[in-house]
């Protein structure tokens, strides 16, 4: 019996994007701006949170609940997910497994991609 619900038969327009502006927001900026804006007794806005996903939001929710710390790493990092939870997962809850991982694979572009710019560039001088 599928755990949860099932995700549409495609992607949709705008949804790896809307994924990829989500992981983007988490790993950089997003949770220290929202701190500083407490901090300053400012009321939190709906501007200043993530950006708003639709029926994706269940692919986000896994990987934060479930995947963020499924990993593969070498001597430079993450190198990428170990996406063998990932399709055990979306197999249980009855989701289309090559979306899931399609998805979840903008995901792990993002997060790549932010860890890309923020290792330090060692000079060959």
């Amino acid at each position: 019996m599928p755990l949860g619900r099932e995700l549409p038969r495609r992607g949709g327009r705008g949804s790896k994007k809307r994924l990829r502006a989500r992981a983007a927001w988490e790993f950089t900026l997003g949770p220290k701006y929202i701190d500083g804006i407490r901090k300053s007794g400012r009321p939190i806005e709906d501007a200043d949170l993530p950006p708003r996903m639709k029926w994706e939001g269940r692919v986000w929710d896994l990987f934060a609940g479930r995947l963020a710390t499924q990993w593969r790493s070498g001597f430079g990092g993450r190198t990428g997910l170990d996406f063998n939870v990932a399709i055990a997962l979306a197999g249980r809850r009855g989701w289309d497994v090559d979306l899931t991982l399609e998805l979840l694979g903008a995901l792990e572009a993002e997060i790549l991609d932010w860890d890309d710019r923020e290792r330090p560039k060692h000079s060959q001088d």
